[in-house]
């Protein structure tokens, strides 16, 4: 996983490759060790203009590829700022870090890296929750959609209340009832196979 830039560099993008990790969740007073699958888009590291402020076009020394918003190029800027992102997210989420919905369900954003004189402007991570029904029932795909950095906040945003990350995705599963439910299946076989475990004997 790279690209080839016109300048003669090799941009590696290993570190947006997919991942796993856990989430230690509360809902309705249930503690639950959730299995999440990090993804991340292109638009961490494209852009939909040229450094020059031009709209990309196929042919352009820095087109990347084309996606269902058009074509993109390759983003210095962004690729270098997503060299950390998979470490941020982590941190997003083990700190509960503050977020903000979007109009539409299930999409969120955390601003960091703010800057001083600007209240809304710093690096926006732009992500949602899905179900990942192709690692298994119960396991939720946080998908980040974009990241890159804004001067003000997008106009879809919901509110400028903020919201915990931990708590919205509480939230999301307990909008979606067969998802809850098989969280909690998980949690119950789980239980149940640390019952079954034998005491290993040891020796003198």
């Amino acid at each position: 996983m790279h690209f080839d830039g016109p300048d003669g560099q090799q941009y590696s993008l290993v570190h947006l490759k997919a991942q796993k990790c856990e989430i230690k969740l509360k809902i309705d007073n249930e503690i639950y060790d959730v299995p999440a699958v990090l993804v991340f888009s292109n638009h961490c590291y494209t852009d939909n203009q040229n450094q020059d402020g031009t709209d990309v076009q196929e042919g352009d020394s820095w087109y990347c590829l084309s996606d269902d918003k058009g074509p993109r190029a390759f983003c210095q800027k962004r690729w270098k700022a997503s060299l950390t992102l998979p470490e941020y997210l982590i941190t997003m989420i083990k700190y509960e870090l503050d977020c903000y919905k979007l109009n539409k369900a299930g999409f969120f954003i955390r601003i960091h890296d703010n800057d001083r004189d600007q209240k809304y402007a710093g690096w926006y991570v732009f992500f949602s929750f899905s179900p990942a029904n192709d690692h298994g029932p119960g396991i939720v795909r946080i998908s980040v959609t974009s990241h890159h950095h804004r001067k003000k906040l997008p106009d879809s945003v919901r509110s400028t209340v903020k919201f915990k990350f931990n708590s919205l995705l509480a939230q999301w599963f307990k909008d979606r009832p067969p998802h809850l439910a098989a969280l909690k299946a998980m949690k119950k076989q789980a239980a149940a196979q640390e019952e079954n475990i034998p005491l290993q004997e040891t020796g003198t």
